[in-house]
């Protein structure tokens, strides 16, 4: 029976027993392997998405140089939209097809994961505003894996009390996407590349084609290793034969001299209930560990028989009240997030206020004008923001948590919120070594910089993973984890993508108008309202 397990599960095979009394640490985060490859998986998606905003602007001038900037600032804007738009609308696909027997987790990711591919690699070869309209409404419609990432992540790891490290993966990797992502469009492509338009190879024809045919590429790596190594999660397929699992069985067997034995996936539940970790850690921590223990105990119903009853919960009755709260929650949570910045990609991108419009500058609501930047130091003032997140994800926000729980550190560090996006516009304003056209730069402007990147990677990078446990709690039956996480999903890309739309429009109105702070201090308002409403929260797991 051990050998059998050890060989189903050969990412988990060389991790220690988990010691229910021990304090949660990175050290005994349980199934490593399995995070890892969710890792592999969720960090793809931002990469695409962040490489892209870093060009975006000057890709779009590039296809018609007669656009005046607030137009390409709308154009833009319209392809983020349309982006987050048709990941709204194929949500719930993906969700049915990972809550289905017939599918599964694994095979939506999957399947997500080789549609991205393909729709990465005719973004190598947009010509036209339409065009690059359709082929982003592909990639939004392909790119879609958060949802289910964020469902296995809460299935790999039930444990209710090392969530806090395990969802804290996700927003890590959107940092670390965040530095990957601008890097590579930085190091690959020119602001100005008509320089080169009589030379006759491909990437002179399309100059803007070289970013995404690399993210193609980086995206064969957690194809593979998901084909390879993701196991299913699914209660009803767990028992099911996986090609991939007997191959990568087959390969560690023929490395390690060691025998194979036919793929079978072995519920993690017992593993659980072999170490009485349920049990030990719902006497120790009955208040923490409420959530898990009954997600946990509609898994393993039955599982004392010989016979199973599954229950699959109806559409119809996912929709709590609790869960409707939370969401409606997370909606304004993305929305400021959401509008703050996309406003500042394109606002980062905008030409420098001339010496007549800071004529017309009366601080502190009446100002114009953006930092001028090309897409190499828009890559490196993201790589900021993302590189001064992760200590906090990494370091603090454990130590937070586990302090004042999740709710807690939800509510309290989104009081910082609606400063942060109040004070984001006013770059704009401060100082540069050099005179306009030329991209603001500076000790006063990197140093606003870093700050900015500072504050929110403390507390915005900190607040996003409790969402994501707060939305895993609500669910009302765990056949329903997979749709509760795709309804979340929706409804935070539909809130993107009306928020993007809104943010382009707010800020080419303000920027007219010597109102440049415009999207930002509408963030700053929902901020506000956003922290009457988490008051009415509660931290507990569906029933």
């Amino acid at each position: 029976m051990t050998n059998s397990k050890t060989l189903a599960q050969p990412l988990q095979s060389t991790e220690p027993p988990i010691d229910e009394y021990k304090r949660p640490s990175w050290a005994s985060l349980p199934r490593k392997g399995q995070l890892l490859v969710l890792c592999m998986i969720r960090i793809t998606e931002p990469i695409t998405v962040l490489c892209l905003n870093s060009y975006i602007f000057y890709q779009l001038r590039y296809l018609d140089p007669t656009l005046p900037e607030d137009e390409i600032i709308r154009q833009a804007s319209n392809l983020r939209s349309v982006y987050m738009l048709t990941q709204c609308v194929s949500s719930f696909l993906w969700g049915r097809i990972a809550d289905s027997p017939l599918g599964g987790r694994k095979l939506a990711v999957l399947l997500a994961l080789s549609c991205s591919f393909l729709s990465n690699l005719s973004l190598c070869f947009i010509s036209s505003y339409r065009q690059a309209l359709a082929i982003y409404a592909a990639q939004g419609f392909s790119n879609n894996n958060t949802a289910i990432v964020r469902t296995l992540v809460s299935e790999v790891v039930p444990q209710k009390r090392f969530q806090a490290r395990a969802f804290v993966l996700l927003p890590i990797c959107t940092s670390l996407a965040s530095v990957l992502g601008p890097l590579i469009a930085g190091l690959t492509v020119e602001a100005n590349p008509q320089t080169q338009i009589n030379n006759h190879s491909l990437l002179d024809r399309y100059p803007y084609a070289l970013p995404p045919l690399i993210n193609s590429v980086l995206l064969l790596v957690p194809l593979l290793a998901t084909f390879l190594f993701l196991e299913e999660t699914l209660e009803s397929l767990r028992d099911k034969y996986d090609p991939g699992i007997a191959i990568s069985r087959r390969l560690v067997s023929f490395f390690s001299w060691s025998s194979h034995q036919p793929a079978r996936y072995e519920a993690i539940r017992l593993d659980i209930d072999e170490n009485g970790e349920v049990e030990s850690v719902d006497r120790t921590e009955h208040a923490d560990q409420r959530g898990s223990s009954m997600q946990l105990s509609h898994l393993t119903e039955g599982s004392n028989g010989d016979s199973k009853t599954e229950y699959f919960l109806p559409m119809s009755r996912t929709f709590t009240k609790k869960m409707m709260l939370v969401l409606f929650a997370g909606v304004l949570q993305d929305m400021q997030v959401s509008v703050t910045s996309d406003a500042m990609n394109n606002l980062l991108s905008f030409p420098v206020a001339s010496e007549e419009q800071k004529r017309q500058m009366v601080l502190p609501f009446r100002f114009s004008g953006g930092a001028g930047y090309k897409p190499s130091s828009l890559a490196w003032t993201t790589c900021i923001f993302g590189i001064l997140g992760l200590p906090f994800q990494l370091l603090l926000y454990p130590r937070i948590t586990q302090s004042l729980g999740v709710l807690k550190t939800w509510r309290y560090l989104m009081f910082a919120f609606p400063l942060i996006w109040f004070l984001y516009p006013y770059f704009a304003v401060l100082p540069s070594s050099t005179p306009p056209p030329s991209e603001k730069t500076g000790f006063f402007i990197w140093g606003f910089i870093v700050f900015l990147a500072t504050i929110s990677g403390l507390f915005v990078g900190c607040v996003m993973p409790c969402q994501l446990i707060l939305v895993a709690q609500s669910s009302p039956h765990p056949s329903a984890l997979a749709r509760t996480q795709s309804i979340a999903f929706f409804a935070s890309t539909a809130t993107r993508a009306s928020s993007s739309a809104i943010s382009g429009r707010l800020l080419a109105y303000g920027l007219d108008r010597n109102l440049t702070g415009l999207p930002f201090w509408l963030s700053a308002l929902m901020g506000v309202i956003a922290i009457g409403i988490n008051s009415f929260i509660q931290e507990e797991s569906g029933s």
